[in-house]
């Protein structure tokens, strides 16, 4: 496990972000627009925006547990979108995209929806930020299933087995979904690195 959690500010400080919060949902974007950034092609900025994407992300998820605040769950998808400022309306592909993974996942984990693994490089995939496991989803019957992929790796030696059972017994009254979920994350965190 890594207990890096610091960003890195000469990274990523020059992606424009958004966040927007709707009920229980964040919605986190970057804009990947030539106009906003000095950078050298598309796919420069598309990595860059998926760097910071993932490192918001792994920083949530870990300070949901290690506050023992909120067992996160979530997904990172790539596209068009357009965002109406004065509605506070996001309409686009990857909204739906990130929205349809985010709701099957049983689990608390952040996935990457494969129109995003094309910004996967490989001195990402080798890094501590991501992982490739078999995630925990729900099928069109409701029965757990696990499904290949990319997600971001939370994992870290600040957080322990008892923060994320403490996290999920915030939530309440626990269910066997509930504790189906809870065991299906110390899952993931049992796993070798």
């Amino acid at each position: 496990t890594h207990d890096e959690d610091e960003f890195a500010a000469d990274e990523i400080s020059h992606l424009k972000s958004n966040f927007m919060r709707l009920s229980d949902t964040a919605a986190l974007w970057a804009y990947t627009c030539e106009s906003y950034y000095n950078a050298k092609s598309d796919n420069e900025l598309e990595s860059r925006a998926m760097l910071w994407l993932i490192k918001i992300g792994q920083h949530l998820m870990r300070r949901g547990f290690k506050g023992k605040q909120f067992a996160m769950r979530g997904a990172i998808a790539f596209g068009d979108c357009v965002h109406d400022k004065n509605g506070g309306a996001i309409i686009g592909a990857p909204w739906a995209y990130s929205s349809g993974l985010e709701k099957t996942q049983q689990w608390s984990g952040l996935a990457i929806h494969s129109t995003a693994e094309q910004l996967i490089d490989e001195n990402l995939k080798s890094s501590w930020l991501i992982a490739n496991v078999n995630i925990p989803l729900k099928d069109e019957n409701g029965k757990t299933i696990q499904k290949q992929g990319w997600v971001v790796d939370w994992r870290s030696t600040d957080i322990t087995e008892l923060d994320i059972q403490q996290t999920f017994s915030k939530l309440g009254e626990a269910s066997d979904k509930d504790r189906e979920k809870l065991q299906n994350t110390l899952n993931f965190y049992n796993l070798k690195q």
